[in-house]
């Protein structure tokens, strides 16, 4: 397991949540690093990213642009899925 890239996306994933002024650029990184590094990530914890990476492309920061495809969603739920991936895998680390 490639432990600095594991911590490196945890990272990227706290920025989104805590700087909503870069929050569109780390959503961006997150899921390239995620399809990138996916061999060097375990499998369970790989998962968990790659599921988290998939939604995090329906992320839309544009009120008005959201109006135009439903699939898209703002900042609340972004917040939500990336809870939810984050305790997902704190879960894992401590089995």
């Amino acid at each position: 397991m490639n432990k600095e890239i594991v911590d490196k996306l945890i990272q990227i994933l706290c920025q989104i949540l805590n700087s909503k002024m870069f929050r569109l650029y780390n959503v961006n990184q997150f899921v390239k690093l995620v399809n990138e590094f996916h061999e060097e990530i375990p499998r369970d914890i790989f998962e968990i990213f790659d599921e988290l990476a998939l939604d995090l492309q329906y992320y839309e920061p544009n009120e008005e642009w959201r109006k135009e495809d439903l699939s898209f969603y703002g900042d609340e739920r972004l917040e939500k899925e990336i809870n939810v991936a984050l305790a997902k895998i704190e879960n894992l680390k401590t089995k």
